[in-house]
């Protein structure tokens, strides 16, 4: 088995998601490379990638709260795929190519799928739930079967249509984008419903990919990157009203805030009673996770009753759980042995 204490580990997170202080989650990731695929054809031939992963997850070790997964990952933000983006693989990573140029191409093909006729048109939906249907048949209880990571609102239609067009478009036709963002909230919301119905377990428990989170309910991750080139008047008008939306179809929810330029939005997300907690992410070449300069935005996090989602080094853990412990900590870090992993999770849990 790759994992024997799973009712241990659902109820650990059972109490960090009903936001009991003092719960420290950890994950210690074991070093190693992931599957390599030479194209796009080789990463979504189903059984190849099934088999790639199951081999890659049995090289690992899943002490503590470290869930073994599998999703049909078609890259960050794939639900843009099912609305008329391409996908490009490039150096064993997912790229998106835009195919739309107003909102009213992007409005047709939103329609097109929401009522779900000339059906030969959402090739990457359909695989994606046949490849979700296949690693939930051939998990046999080893691993859960999880989320795609399909993201929502204004990052979708951006890579959709350019985010260029796509700010051009807004800045023309406000009413339009407003009206196009609902039709973009059913296409997330019958998207989601259609794998979570795929993917929720035995006891009502469903997981999100990569993020190794797992919970009763619907789990899942909400972001806007985009919203770095946006002020907070446009995000508070555009994205908003949007992540409400999503946040009540939703029953475990986590913030992905990447970026310096996202950090003027954390008081509007902080409103988000549905967001338990948030993950920050400085960005390329800023200073990590732990550096004293973010402490501000933890700060601020936890004083609003929000868990911490962080990544971490094996030497700065102490510190900060010493330091926000009482509060709710998710902290990701990676072990070099299974050993290693199974002593700093014995240290915690």
């Amino acid at each position: 088995m790759l994992k024997t204490d799973w009712e241990k580990t659902t109820g650990r997170f059972d109490k960090w998601w009903a936001r009991k202080t003092g719960t420290v989650l950890i994950v210690a990731d074991i070093k190693r490379s992931g599957p390599i695929y030479s194209d796009l054809e080789e990463l979504t031939n189903t059984k190849t990638a099934f088999h790639r992963h199951l081999a890659y997850l049995k090289n690992g070790a899943f002490f503590g709260d470290a869930i073994p997964d599998m999703s049909a990952y078609l890259g960050p933000g794939s639900l843009c795929t099912f609305i008329g983006a391409e996908p490009i693989h490039r150096n064993n990573t997912i790229w998106y190519k835009d195919r739309c140029s107003t909102f009213d191409e992007v409005r047709e093909n939103c329609i097109q799928f929401i009522e779900g006729y000339d059906s030969g048109k959402f090739l990457w939906y359909d695989w994606s739930l046949r490849a979700t249907e296949y690693y939930k048949a051939a998990s046999e209880g080893e691993f859960m079967t999880s989320m795609p990571d399909l993201q929502q609102n204004l990052d979708i239609l951006a890579a959709v249509m350019g985010a260029d067009r796509m700010f051009m478009e807004i800045i023309d036709y406000p009413k339009k984008a407003k009206e196009l963002l609902e039709l973009l909230f059913e296409v997330w919301k019958k998207a989601f419903n259609a794998h979570h119905k795929r993917i929720i377990d035995n006891n009502g428990y469903s997981a999100y990919t990569h993020y190794n989170i797992m919970g009763k309910g619907k789990t899942s991750v909400l972001q806007s990157d985009i919203s770095c080139m946006m002020s907070c008047d446009m995000f508070d008008a555009y994205e908003m009203p949007f992540l409400k939306k999503q946040c009540r179809e939703l029953d475990n929810v986590i913030y992905h805030l990447d970026g310096p330029g996202a950090i003027r939005h954390l008081d509007s997300i902080l409103t988000l009673e549905k967001v338990s907690a948030i993950q920050w992410v400085p960005g390329a070449g800023r200073p990590g996770n732990a550096d004293g300069c973010w402490h501000h935005l933890y700060d601020k996090i936890a004083e609003n009753g929000k868990g911490i989602y962080i990544f971490l080094w094996l030497n700065e853990i102490d510190a900060f759980v010493e330091k926000y412990g009482d509060g709710r900590l998710f902290i990701r870090t990676f072990a070099d042995t299974c050993e290693e992993q199974e002593r700093l999770v014995n240290k915690y849990i």
